[in-house]
Formats: C-alpha cells, sequence, structure tokens
C-alpha cells in the first residue's frame, strides 16, 4: 500500500486465467489480473482467450516491462517511485513463476566496480525498507557472509576485497583461524589461512520481494 499498488484477482481464479496464461498489469500505479476468465474447454478459440486477456490492457503505455519476476517488477516499481504513470508488466503466467523462485537470493555488496557495489548497497538497503513501505515482508536475513581462504592466492584475493570495502564503506573484518572458530565453531580451520566476513550481507526470499 505504501506504494499505492493493489492487487485484484477474480475470487473464482485467484492464481490463473482458467488455468491458461495470466497477463498482469500495472496501471496508474495499480497491478491487476484479468477479471474476465477462459474456460479453456473443448471448443474454446485462442481468440477467445486473447480477447479475454486483452479487455484488461490498455491500447497503449509509456512503458511496457516483459516478464514478473524480481527483475521485471522492480523495473515497474521504481517506475512508479519516479512518478511514471501508466506503465504496464506483461507476464504470461503468474509473477515470479520463472527463475525468480528458485533463485537462492544471497545478498551480497561487494562487485567488481564502484557503481555495481553501489547498486548494490542500494538494493540492500531496500530490502529491510519494503516491509515497512508496502507491508509485505521480504524474508531478509542480514546474517552476513563468510568466505575462506585456503591458499596465498585466495588469501591475497581477500585482502583486496578488504581494501574495496573500506573505499565503499562496507563493513567488513579479516579474520584469523582463532577468530573464525569463534565466529563459527563447526569450522574446519587446519589448511585455512583465514577469513574475510561482511556483516551486512545476507539472503531474502526472492518470492516474497517480487510480491
Amino acid at each position: 500500500r505504501g506504494l499505492g499498488l493493489h492487487v485484484q484477482r477474480d475470487p473464482r481464479h485467484p492464481h490463473s486465467l482458467g488455468g491458461k496464461r495470466a497477463t498482469s498489469n500495472l496501471i496508474n500505479g495499480r497491478i491487476a489480473l484479468p477479471h474476465t476468465t477462459f474456460s479453456g474447454k473443448r471448443g474454446s478459440s485462442m481468440s477467445e482467450f486473447r480477447s479475454a486477456v486483452s479487455q484488461n490492457l490498455p491500447t497503449s503505455a509509456p512503458v511496457v516491462v516483459i516478464g514478473g519476476g524480481i527483475i521485471g517488477v522492480s523495473a515497474l516499481y521504481h517506475l512508479a517511485k519516479r512518478g511514471v504513470a501508466g506503465a504496464v508488466l506483461l507476464e504470461r503466467k503468474r509473477l515470479a513463476s520463472g527463475t525468480t523462485w528458485h533463485a537462492a537470493g544471497i545478498v551480497g555488496q561487494l562487485r567488481e566496480s564502484g557503481g555495481q557495489t553501489q547498486l548494490s548497497k542500494y538494493t540492500t538497503r531496500l530490502f529491510n525498507e519494503l516491509e515497512v513501505e508496502t507491508g509485505q515482508a521480504t524474508g531478509y536475513k542480514q546474517n552476513g557472509t563468510l568466505h575462506l581462504a585456503l591458499s596465498d592466492v585466495r588469501w591475497e584475493q581477500l585482502l583486496r576485497n578488504q581494501d574495496h570495502a573500506a573505499r565503499m564503506e562496507i563493513e567488513s573484518h579479516l579474520l584469523d583461524n582463532a577468530a573464525l572458530k569463534a565466529l563459527w565453531p563447526l569450522v574446519a580451520t587446519e589448511d585455512c589461512r583465514g577469513g574475510f566476513f561482511v556483516p551486512s550481507n545476507g539472503q531474502v526470499n526472492p518470492m516474497d520481494v517480487t510480491q
């Protein structure tokens, strides 16, 4: 509700359009699934199905987003935040029914470039704020990420990650084996050179975020 988004569904078919493809759209800040149902019985034509879907679609739109996964819905969300009215999102099945639903949901911030890292930092903040803004929980858990170095080469990489994190103002810690044991008692450190811990990283439920 914080975004002015509202989901409307036919109560007889809460998840799909008569067992066929459903199309989601956002019109003036409202997400709606078509209210007209399509029986899918023998004798029903594809033209009837297309007609049922098209009744709820505008004839034109300033922006059309293809795909209702987490990326498509994120694009629609940010268009709404920027005041773009009449944007439309098209999804062939259900929201988050493609690759989003089985994504691991790992939230990391350090990337190869400063621009990518800034974007990842913004995304992490957004996961913390979305539930307050919309009332929809994202399943975000800020449990941190821990990287282990089992060779000198890998340890050098972690040292560079630590420098990059400092430049980007992301809290991080280099850990010796004793600190690793204190943080994660089950880790075997006999052949470990050290560790790198970023406490503000975590994981999220991609399905909840998309909804």
